[in-house]
């Protein structure tokens, strides 16, 4: 699919924050197959053509010289019309050259979709080009635009011009659907809500949210954004008096820089709070993880103001993702994040009392501020990760390409990691390791030091990292991005990580000694060319380490739900979508009988048992403990109820030519 996205911010280079959850989405779709060229405007000292992890950049000048282009330099373009009259001037400017590139790319490629990033000036754009050029159009609305919007006439004709030529428009939130709503009545277009995401990886410094904290003796209360009425920081400085009466030793920590910051300066002195709050305005991105790491507590008491609130509040995302409880105002989209009592706080909005009451909540209850921030990982992880939004934005394009045929899900599960943030836990990761070094030292003639070793489906890394010090070279594959990104960041001299396929996998005949495959037959379409593939890389008399999960466990193992594994694959969705687990349901399991089927190739040893009867021996702890009730089952009754184990292992041999 080749998807053309056009927006008015995107990164200026690796690493920047402006426009940076654009570059996400961007950079989510090349990671499932997808072809994706960007266009935005040109700012000073930027590349006009690039390519970005994959996504191609054109960025188009408009206006000479280049120095005094004023609608994509600062704080974006509705900052810079309030702000400057050469901004006015070059507004029609802008819409001229946008529209030429546009006009050139459509013509040179073969464009599938436009993605238009706010509503004006790119949702005019792409409505206009899916009116001439007849090419499907999606338009997506982030919350300033549609504050905007609200304030003009023209704009809320633009806006319905723009919606009845869009196949579909997303939202960030419940509020700003209902916004869009009010905006355009009668409205037929199909309305998504699907948030913008974070990275849980880019924030996570420890394999516990607990664990990144505290390298400080006061408390740190957090504050990011605009310097601008409707952020409610003047209430957050009037909550401080409260809190400081039971918390002497506390800081608040503003961060951000907008026109309302003499005037909160001011609140300040005139409280007599100069030491205990701090103007740290414009930071790095680094900066910004390291202060979300260092907080007790973040704070977000956006209020309604003219019609203006928070569309969303990705920063409260950066927050619970970097291990720190929440609080927020209940305006906008800021109760779709967090669930009041679970995973953050929710207080009415501009009562400065409310609100000190429960920042002091956080501070002085331990028990309260662990599960806040555990249940708010947990929701980031699961409903906010970009891999979980690329696919639900897939999903859309899909159905606008194929609408008759029905939402497909793609053959890749490419974002698993997105979901399943026990992927990152080390401590969980190890014992898996563990077990899979105690079988294979198990094995008869297998000097492992020798060995060049391979896992498919590496996903994060742990295993192929703790393996790389008893192997020769250990090398892991995964189709997962995200999670290779994270392996590669940890490294170690005798591992290699590669982006690939493993039902085609990059390597030569007879390359391994050893081949991991440890629970990914059920994530891939084809599950005998994924073992046709490790058959054939595999050296004679090499060996597979092959754990795979039972079609009939009576718990699912990766969505810990009964019988899920159970039922057809199209009830197997709705469950998921029932239980708020997930969206769709890509794995695909087999029954102990298909899976001798399926390794037939080789010659197979069943270490199952053997692991079951000696859990201490195999580490196979996390399977069943050491002297339970249920390591002491006779082996002929495990025989006979083997078809119910959740997890079966496998040695298998290729044989000797």
């Amino acid at each position: 699919m080749k998807i053309l996205v056009l927006t008015s911010s995107f990164p200026r280079f690796s690493g920047d924050y402006q426009g940076n959850f654009i570059f996400h989405l961007a950079r989510g779709q090349v990671e499932t197959g997808n072809t994706v060229l960007v266009v935005c405007p040109h700012i000073p000292g930027t590349r006009f053509r690039e390519t970005m992890e994959g996504v191609e950049v054109v960025r188009f000048p408009y206006f000479y010289p280049y120095c005094l282009e004023r609608l994509s330099s600062g704080t974006g373009m509705y900052s810079a019309l309030r702000h400057s009259l050469l901004a006015w001037f070059q507004l029609p400017l802008f819409v001229l050259c946008q529209f030429l590139m546009v006009r050139r790319i459509t013509r040179e490629q073969n464009t599938d979709i436009i993605h238009s990033h706010w509503i004006v000036p790119q949702g005019l754009m792409g409505g206009l080009c899916h009116r001439l050029f007849r090419i499907p159009h999606i338009t997506t609305i982030h919350g300033t635009d549609m504050n905007l919007v609200k304030t003009s006439r023209v704009l809320r004709i633009a806006c319905r011009f723009i919606v009845r030529n869009s196949a579909a428009v997303t939202v960030n939130s419940a509020f700003m659907k209902k916004q869009l709503e009010s905006v355009v009545p009668g409205i037929t277009t199909e309305i998504h809500t699907i948030p913008m995401g974070v990275d849980p990886a880019a924030f996570r410094t420890g394999t516990d949210p607990e664990d990144q904290k505290k390298t400080h003796d006061e408390n740190i209360i957090l504050n990011v954004g605009r310097l601008i009425d409707w952020k409610g920081t003047a209430c957050l400085v009037a909550a401080m008096p409260e809190v400081l009466s039971r918390f002497p030793s506390t800081k608040l920590v503003i961060i951000g820089t907008g026109p309302q910051e003499e005037t909160l300066r001011q609140q300040v002195r005139n409280l007599h709070l100069e030491k205990h709050v701090e103007f740290a305005g414009t930071v790095s991105d680094m900066a910004m993880k390291r202060w979300y790491q260092a907080a007790d507590v973040f704070v977000l008491p956006s209020l309604v103001e003219s019609g203006k609130t928070e569309g969303l509040g990705v920063v409260l995302l950066e927050a619970m993702a970097s291990g720190c409880p929440v609080i927020g105002s209940s305006v906008g989209g800021i109760p779709d994040i967090i669930t009041d009592g679970k995973t953050g706080l929710l207080v009415p909005e501009r009562d400065s009392h409310s609100l000190a009451k429960s920042i002091i909540a956080v501070l002085s209850d331990p028990e309260l501020r662990r599960l806040l921030t555990v249940n708010g990982y947990e929701r980031v992880c699961r409903q906010f990760a970009w891999e979980t939004i690329t696919g639900r934005f897939s999903s859309v394009y899909r159905q606008i390409l194929n609408p008759k045929g029905g939402i497909q899900p793609p053959a890749f599960q490419t974002g698993f990691s997105g979901i399943n943030p026990s992927l990152f836990d080390e401590k969980r990761r190890l014992v898996k390791s563990k077990k899979i070094l105690a079988v294979l030292e198990d094995v008869p003639d297998l000097p492992l030091a020798a060995c060049r070793t391979l896992e498919v489906g590496c996903s994060t890394g742990f295993n192929t990292i703790f393996l790389a010090d008893r192997c020769q070279v250990c090398t892991g594959i995964d189709i997962d991005g995200p999670a290779l990104r994270f392996a590669r960041d940890r490294g170690h001299p005798r591992t290699h990580f590669v982006l690939g396929d493993a039902m085609n996998l990059p390597f030569p005949d007879n390359r391994f000694d050893v081949v991991i495959c440890n629970h990914v037959y059920e994530h891939v379409p084809d599950y005998g060319r994924l073992m046709d593939e490790i058959f054939r890389t595999l050296r004679p008399g090499g060996v597979c380490y092959f754990a795979a999960g039972n079609k009939y466990s009576l718990i699912e193992g990766h969505y810990h739900l009964p019988f899920l594994s159970w039922i057809p694959k199209s009830a197997a969705h709705i469950y998921l979508r029932v239980t708020g687990r997930g969206s769709e349901y890509y794995e695909n399991h087999l029954s102990y009988p298909a899976l001798c089927r399926l390794v037939h190739s080789f010659t197979m040893t069943d270490y199952t048992l053997k692991v079951i009867r000696n859990p201490a021996r195999f580490g196979a702890e996390d399977m069943i403990r050491s002297g339970s009730i249920l390591s002491k089952i006779p082996e002929w009754f495990l025989q006979r109820v083997r078809i119910l184990i959740p997890t079966f292992i496998f040695i298998l041999k290729k044989p000797m030519r």
